[in-house]
């Protein structure tokens, strides 16, 4: 996009009245999106896009053509709503978790637009270059992972961890600034796929059933080409 970008403002902080709203209609697979416009305080403009955040703008001119560019991102039409109107999808829950992406599910990646690929392939980047710092392995016939990384959001640079859940090919990526939110989700992930028909291989989440060999010096595990791997003495 190219023309004014305006500066980012936080609208549930700033006394804000709502002009206009439009809401995306399309047959794009999980796609959504709304537009929102209106003033603020001091007389300038914002403009909302549920992809893009909120940008102020010092004036209507400005704004309307950010709205231009936001709409042309998008394959299909704008409805007009009544200010205010909420979209059919939430993309953040109540305790701030983000869902990134989902293969099987509305996500924020479905609000990019014809951005979606090259933003989504910037995190994707960025989760890679960082260590695990919670891991499960999914069983072999359920192949898969659920990780806990910590990365930062290539797009404003700040601290995030990543809550990433692979099984075959189905993936969902949620995030949160909060390690401890992030956490206690990948823990509730975990225990929400433990299946005593198919235990993990490996997890560090405690009271999940693990496919492991056990003699008092050493704990195996069992991999899926039925070879063994050692993960530590036991305590």
């Amino acid at each position: 996009m190219t023309g004014e970008t305006g500066q980012p403002v936080v609208l549930q902080n700033a006394a804000h009245q709502c002009a206009k709203q439009w809401n995306l209609q399309t047959n794009a697979r999980f796609a959504a999106a709304h537009i929102s416009v209106g003033t603020l305080a001091a007389g300038d403009w914002y403009v909302d896009h549920t992809g893009f955040g909120t940008r102020r703008f010092a004036d209507k001119h400005a704004a309307w053509a950010s709205i231009c560019r936001l709409m042309d991102l998008h394959e299909g039409s704008w409805e007009e709503v009544p200010p205010g109107t909420n979209l059919l999808h939430r993309f953040v829950d109540d305790d701030g978790l983000r869902l990134l992406y989902s293969s099987t599910d509305y996500s924020l990646y479905g609000t990019w637009g014809r951005l979606a690929e090259s933003i989504w392939d910037s995190y994707t980047r960025a989760m890679r270059t960082r260590r695990k710092i919670r891991d499960t392995r999914r069983h072999w016939e359920r192949s898969g992972d659920i990780t806990l990384r910590r990365y930062t959001d290539p797009r404003d640079r700040r601290a995030r961890y990543v809550v990433e859940d692979v099984r075959g090919s189905q993936q969902k990526y949620l995030d949160h600034p909060d390690r401890a939110v992030a956490e206690e989700r990948y823990e509730q992930l975990v225990r929400a796929a433990a299946d005593r028909a198919y235990p993990f291989p490996w997890s560090d989440v405690q009271g999940v059933p693990l496919h492991v060999v056990k003699n008092p010096k050493r704990i195996l595990t069992t991999l899926y080409d039925g070879t063994a791997e050692y993960f530590g003495g036991r305590p």
